[in-house]
């Protein structure tokens, strides 16, 4: 694959959760770390721990990628540090949990920018370099929400569904040219996300570990779409293709409704 000793990872969302347990496997290789992330305070403590002896220092970038154009302005930020960023790993996301006709219009336009906009751009600015080098990753993390219809997340469902078919139409045009595109579907995973939503799910959850150690698997055997998990691709990817769509919509919303607490 690439060369760990001269590959820059840039990491979104990279302070804690999935994106944090994904910089500990890359920093173990010896990769260069551009951890990205709203938070200074807590980005910092991350790039501290992740700053393994042997290991280039990581470079920490805070920035809000809520905010309208945050795309460019990180391609500028990794231009000016002179980085070659050599795998992506867009794992910056959001939700909002409610029923969509009463959710907020601006917290709902706030999580579409994060979710769908800059996932969307910050991949647009940094392939090209790697096709032009004929080598380089990315891994854009959706969810198995994906896959089937997400009621009491609506949004954030569809948001998702969009990230995959953007990775696996980007993967099948990248074929042949050294540049490798993985779309990341974890189910629920122990991260601070249910914290974020203000709710919490009655179900069992992944740890980050495990999702980051399938996604980089899957990465290094270039898959297109991975879902860590027996159960979650069951769920996610079995059921619906057995199941009407009205009865998968259905059950969905009954199942969901009841699930946070």
């Amino acid at each position: 694959m690439i060369d760990p000793s001269r590959t820059t990872v840039l990491i979104t969302g990279a302070s804690s959760g999935i994106g944090f347990a994904m910089a500990e496997i890359f920093a173990r290789r010896g990769n260069r770390l551009v951890l990205v992330s709203r938070d200074p305070e807590r980005l910092h403590q991350a790039a501290a721990k992740l700053a393994l002896p042997g290991s280039p220092e990581p470079v920490a970038i805070p920035m809000d990628l809520y905010l309208p154009g945050a795309a460019a302005e990180l391609a500028r930020a990794t231009e000016q540090r002179s980085l070659q960023v050599d795998v992506l790993v867009n794992n910056a996301g959001h939700s909002l949990q409610g029923r969509f006709a009463e959710q907020d219009p601006s917290a709902l336009e706030r999580m579409l920018q994060l979710d769908v906009v800059a996932t969307t751009l910050i991949a647009r600015a940094y392939l090209p370099g790697m096709l032009e080098r004929r080598c380089g990753a990315i891994v854009n993390v959706a969810s198995i929400a994906a896959f089937l219809p997400f009621p009491t997340q609506a949004a954030y469902g569809a948001s998702k569904a969009f990230v995959l078919a953007l990775s696996e139409a980007i993967w099948a045009e990248t074929r042949g040219t050294g540049v490798r595109v993985l779309a990341l579907c974890p189910g629920p995973t122990d991260t601070g996300f249910f914290r974020t939503l203000g709710r919490d799910m009655r179900v069992a959850k992944s740890t980050p570990e495990f999702v980051a150690a399938a996604a980089v698997a899957a990465l290094e055997r270039d898959a297109m779409t991975v879902v860590p998990g027996f159960l979650d691709n069951i769920r996610s990817r079995i059921l619906p293709r057995l199941l009407p769509r009205r009865l998968v919509a259905w059950s969905a919303e009954r199942i969901l409704s009841r699930m946070y607490r």
